[in-house]
């Protein structure tokens, strides 16, 4: 889930077995096919495809979400790029699944894969920008790809989507029950503190958190306004063993451009929050 395009993870935590690996392939139409387990997904095309199939894209979200997700289950996915995540707790058949997205590109794409789908026709998808206010036109983007998902870089103004609370969005939305959110919007999780703490007092919620350092302003400001909300969490590592607040801290102010735990891309690391008293 950090930057949706990583290359393979270092640490796989229960890597998958050869029956969940997944394929992409086309059929005589051209047409563009994903297959996880026995479940085969129409998509739209996109380059990213091929690498979900060839480097076993995340195995370690899978079956955190297998871990978390039932049928009955509601899956918030904030930050959905083209659909990864998405076509995983699809397949994991969750019924009730929605999506937001700020990059219109990629809104789009997945729109698309959406209507291709039976079993994703009641995904709830919307084109919104993640940030602290609501009802406000947000220019964001360094680029114009579709490569960049949500409001990362506050600094561009490739785009112009209206932005959502986090909080506003599940209120708008009548969602009453989240078991599994995922949170990857690429730096703009700085706008989400006070929502987070507001969202630890529903039970039995898991939040896979992507946090992204290098992007924000005030790193020092930012860092310690997260450790002191995470105190209302169960905290572990996106392997599913326990972190201590303090080692949180010094990953998110460390020097370090490429420290061990984050990715190929820096230092981009996901933490994952349940509530519950803390031990």
């Amino acid at each position: 889930m950090v930057n949706k395009f990583i290359d393979i993870l270092k640490f796989f935590y229960n890597p998958v077995s050869d029956a969940d690996r997944k394929a992409v392939n086309n059929d005589s139409s051209g047409q563009e096919y994903v297959t996880i387990n026995d479940t085969r997904f129409k998509v739209a095309p996109h380059w990213f495809w091929k690498e979900f199939s060839q480097q076993m894209w995340e195995p370690y979200t899978y079956e955190l979400m297998r871990k978390c997700l039932k049928a009955d289950s509601v899956y918030v996915d904030v930050g959905t790029w083209v659909g990864p995540t998405i076509l995983y707790a699809a397949e994991l058949g969750v019924r009730k699944i929605y999506g937001i997205e700020a990059n219109p590109l990629t809104f789009n794409l997945l729109t698309d894969t959406i209507s291709y789908n039976e079993c994703l026709f009641d995904v709830v998808l919307t084109n919104n920008c993640v940030t602290d206010k609501d009802g406000v036109n947000v220019s964001f983007g360094g680029k114009t790809g579709e490569d960049t998902s949500s409001a990362s870089s506050i600094r561009g103004d490739c785009w112009s989507v209206e932005s959502t609370t986090l909080l506003g969005y599940i209120k708008r939305h009548n969602i009453t029950k989240i078991d599994f959110l995922k949170i990857d919007i690429e730096g703009a999780e700085t706008f989400i503190i006070n929502d987070l703490i507001e969202l630890s007092t529903l039970p039995q919620l898991t939040i896979s958190l992507s946090l992204h350092p290098p992007m924000w302003e005030d790193r020092e400001k930012a860092a310690a306004s997260f450790v002191s909300v995470l105190h209302h969490f169960l905290l572990f590592q996106s392997n599913d063993r326990a972190i201590d607040i303090d080692e949180i801290y010094h990953r998110l102010t460390t020097s370090e451009s490429h420290p061990d735990w984050g990715t190929s891309f820096g230092n981009f690391f996901e933490v994952i929050l349940r509530t519950g008293k803390r031990r």
